[in-house]
């Protein structure tokens, strides 16, 4: 189940696999990518399945404000290669 929602919520927000395992995805609110492990991205299914609809209407943002996604350096981009 949990590749399903991985898959489900790189959909979400137009997340790319990287050769090493790890996702990015670019967010325009921040004008930045963001990199983060498959089931902290997986996560996102948590929000989005919510039954409170506060919280699944805004499930990006209350995602956001819990994930352990890192900001990347400016400039960087998905084919600078593999994650340290």
């Amino acid at each position: 189940m949990s590749d399903l929602n991985t898959l489900r919520a790189a959909k979400h927000i137009d997340a790319i696999l990287l050769d090493d395992g790890t996702w990015a995805h670019y967010a325009d609110e921040a004008s930045s990518w963001w990199c983060m492990s498959a089931e902290d991205l997986a996560s996102l299914c948590d929000y989005l399945d919510d039954p409170d609809p506060v919280v699944s209407r805004d499930a990006y943002s209350h995602w956001c404000a819990g994930s352990s996604a890192r900001e990347m350096p400016d400039g960087w981009m998905p084919r600078d290669g593999v994650i340290s």
